[in-house]
């Protein structure tokens, strides 16, 4: 049938229909006769048509299926007017007509004031769902401010947004705590997170940053394009992790934690600190300066070092360790060189310092003030492999501002004392000290510090030792020792003097000064003198005796004097000899000495020149005659003399001095020759005996003579 226009709605609501394959044309207009309050459905209208209605085709697969022919639109709801709200499309389920009204949810497709929008309903609530703005798509919002917004009002455990395929998925979660999230937030949290693979995030512009922020719109952490990170600072230069503020790493608690064991941080303007127990304990400061156990660089012993340990214990200390296996142990090596860059290896030269270790202490003011310091130089000139040094010792003295050298040890070994020029250039001199003044004299003191000071007991001692390749044994000292027990009022001592003889390996006391004053010698049962003055001057005293004297060299009186070319003076005129009968025995009369003396030859001589002893004429014996008259009146003294032995090192080369001439010690031996001597003081005894006989004679003859004249 051909297609006709239906104008009775009634009729057609009636059932009505059109015979045929096309469906007929129904115009519902204003002008056309219907009851605008009665509603026309589907069913009414299509009585009888079958189920799956189709425009433009002829096979529908739906209840509605419209395919057009061209690009035009396939369905138009036309709103009359212009006013909200527009037309709307609603999907209704259920028995109830009423959108959303049971327990389903019913969608609508609406426009409101030039927006698109989807709503749904559930339980008499209807919520939109969905919201197109001029491009912008907007999700839980009605006021979309991107091109897509999505906006969760309210908690829920459940991701905001949710992109799954087959084995992965990514959660954008705002709030919630538990539900198909990962655990471990809070309400409010946002978290971005992805299950399954690799999760990339990044900007693929070859000159632009990943930037994260926080707290607003301020930037936190940028990734820039060239893989620095940094975070609260915009990365600059190659360092890969550039951070402004504090770095902490935690420990098994929060990050405030503290006892967090590493906390590490920016302290100021270009200030490196590092803490621990969120405490600092390590700084490097502006000035590229290592402060540990402080934060406060100081100026110590004027010295602004670059590593500083301060603190209020034993902390503030440095200690090397090492533990191996062999015979080495830590080292604190100190260096110079001439060089102006940092490696440079240029040659020091003589006066350089190589090093210091200085002592300050706090004046109130500052840590500036030196106390002492000991200090390395360069001795000499130096040369490859070779840096002769020497060691310096000073102190502050009461009362100044600078430090004195007091101690030095040259590069020859020499130990230099209150000195810093040796008096003695001899390398065997290996101990010099200077004295400065009248009350500096140079001076050694030795100590016995004991509770009790007992007799006998050594009070110091000067030892000499010798070691000819074996082990070094004592050959002589020179020791102090207690005569009696010491205590506040008395402390009697005495100083003995030991040596060891020729051909003996064990010393022997071979000298007293006892705690009266007096000197007593101890020589061996071989030596025929023991005690020498020698002196090239004749007149000079060997021994001379001064009493009342005030001091060791000024005043008293010379009472007796033996002077180097045999004269004996004394103040009284007299001599004596220990002739008490106490001491004595098998006294008996001496027999005639007036032979002996007869016998004697009297002489006048000369001494030859090299003795000495001037060219005056004397009177005296000669020993060889006097020794043909009476053996017992002349003695043998060994001769000796002295020689240069020079002094040899371990391989047997002669030691040099520092102008290079060999070093020789002076020693005695005897030259196999013997003096005689004439005991005078015998001699003297001789001629008293015959003095006597002498006199008896005479007074037999005056007896004879007497009675010659009486006749």
């Amino acid at each position: 049938m051909s297609n006709r226009k239906i104008t009775d709605m009634a009729a057609m609501a009636a059932g009505g229909q059109a015979t045929g394959d096309v469906l007929p044309i129904i115009d519902i207009s204003e002008t056309a006769a219907v009851d605008k309050n009665k509603k026309i459905t589907v069913e009414s209208l299509f009585k009888g048509i079958p189920s799956n209605v189709g425009i433009g085709t002829t096979s529908a697969q739906a209840n509605l299926d419209i395919a057009p022919a061209s690009s035009s639109a396939s369905l138009r709801v036309h709103a009359r007017s212009n006013s909200s709200p527009g037309p709307t499309i609603e999907l209704v389920r259920g028995a109830n007509t009423t959108f959303g009204a049971d327990n389903y949810r019913d969608y609508r497709l609406k426009s409101s004031a030039g927006e698109l929008i989807v709503e749904y309903g559930h339980a008499g609530v209807t919520s939109e769902a969905l919201r197109f703005d001029a491009g912008n798509v907007g999700i839980g919002t009605s006021n979309p401010l991107t091109r897509i917004h999505l906006a969760e009002t309210g908690a829920s455990d459940e991701p905001t947004l949710l992109i799954e395929s087959e084995n992965s998925k990514i959660y954008l979660r705002t709030a919630g705590s538990s539900g198909s999230f990962p655990t471990g937030g809070g309400p409010n949290d946002g978290e971005l997170v992805y299950v399954g693979g690799d999760c990339r995030v990044g900007a693929q512009a070859a000159d632009k940053s990943l930037i994260f922020f926080s707290g607003g719109y301020d930037e936190r952490m940028r990734i820039d394009s060239t893989g620095c990170v940094g975070i609260n600072v915009t990365p600059s230069g190659d360092s890969k992790l550039q951070v402004n503020g504090s770095m902490r790493f935690a420990g098994s608690g929060t990050a405030s934690d503290s006892t967090s064991p590493i906390m590490y941080r920016a302290s100021g303007a270009d200030n490196l600190a590092f803490a621990s127990g969120n405490s600092e304990r390590m700084r490097l400061d502006s000035g590229g300066k290592l402060l540990v156990g402080t934060s406060q660089s100081k100026v110590a012993g004027g010295v602004t070092a670059g590593i500083q340990v301060g603190g209020t214990s034993a902390q503030s200390s440095i200690r090397l360790t090492r533990d191996s296996a062999d015979t080495g142990g830590p080292f604190l090596a100190l260096s110079k060189s001439r060089g102006s860059t940092v490696g440079s290896n240029t040659v020091v030269q003589a006066g350089d310092t190589l090093g210091t270790v200085r002592f300050a202490g706090a004046d109130g003011t500052d840590h500036a003030s030196i106390a002492a310091e000991i200090r390395c130089f360069v001795d000499t000139t130096p040369g490859s492999n070779n840096i002769p040094g020497r060691l310096t010792f000073s102190t502050t003295p009461d009362g100044s501002t600078s430090t004195e050298e007091r101690m030095r040890i040259d590069s020859l070994g020499r130990l230099l004392i209150n000195t810093t020029t040796a008096f003695a250039t001899s390398t065997a001199d290996f101990l010099q000290i200077t004295g400065t003044s009248s009350t500096q004299s140079p001076a050694i003191g030795l100590m016995r510090n004991d509770t009790a000071v007992l007799n006998t007991n050594h009070l110091g001692a000067l030892e000499f030792y010798s070691n000819d390749g074996g082990t070094p044994v004592n050959c002589a000292l020179i020791k102090a020792e207690a005569t009696q027990t010491h205590s506040a009022s008395a402390r009697g001592t005495a100083i003995r003097f030991s040596v060891t003889q020729d051909g003996t390996n064990t010393p022997f006391e071979a000298m007293e000064l006892d705690d009266d004053g007096r000197l007593r010698t101890f020589g061996a049962s071989s030596v025929t003198a023991q005690f020498r003055t020698i002196s090239t001057n004749a007149a000079s005293t060997a021994i001379g005796l001064v009493k009342g004297a005030s001091a060791v060299s000024t005043g008293g009186t010379t009472c007796f004097v033996v002077r180097c070319d045999g004269d004996v003076e004394n103040t009284n005129n007299s001599y004596g000899a220990i002739s008490d009968v106490k001491l004595k025995e098998n006294i008996v009369d001496a027999g005639s000495q007036w032979a002996d003396l007869k016998a004697l030859r009297v002489r006048k001589f000369n001494f030859k020149e090299e003795t000495g002893n001037g060219t005056d004429t004397h009177i005296g014996l000669i020993a060889q005659e006097v020794e043909l008259v009476s053996p017992g009146l002349v003695k043998d003294t060994t001769d000796i003399e002295e020689y240069q032995d020079p002094v040899l090192d371990s391989e047997g080369n002669p030691v040099l001095d520092d102008d290079g001439n060999p070093i020789v010690d002076t020693k005695e031996r005897e030259t196999g020759e013997v003096t005689k001597t004439v005991g005078y003081s015998v001699l003297y005894m001789k001629a008293v005996k015959a003095l006597q006989e002498a006199m008896e004679r005479i007074e037999t003859l005056e007896t004879k003579v007497a009675a010659l004249e009486a006749g």
